[in-house]
């Protein structure tokens, strides 16, 4: 189904990316409205030397799925530890 890009909710910086660097972006759903989607994305950037990751950037983006170029209903989010109940919780607020 294709979406397209609603919002940038939140992006932040805890360092830079510098030019070279592997960079390892981790993605997850977090919220679900109608038609709507939150993912958050953390981005890593990872000595390949020792295989350690620091994280880079958090950022939050909304999509919207969409079926014949109008929003269309998405399946419900179904999470299972606490940590994604506190992100949906978190994008219900946002959400209103």
């Amino acid at each position: 189904m294709p979406v397209s890009t609603v919002a940038i909710d939140n992006i932040h910086f805890a360092k830079p990316l510098h030019l070279g660097d592997i960079a390892i972006l981790i993605s997850n759903v977090t919220h679900v409205g109608n038609s709507t989607m939150e993912v958050r994305v953390n981005s890593y950037v990872e000595d390949l030397a020792t295989g350690h990751r620091s994280l880079v950037n958090t950022a939050y983006l909304v999509y919207v799925a969409l079926k014949d170029e109008k929003p269309s209903r998405v399946p419900r989010l179904i999470h299972e530890t606490d940590i994604e109940k506190r992100e949906w919780f978190a994008g219900e607020k946002e959400m209103k």
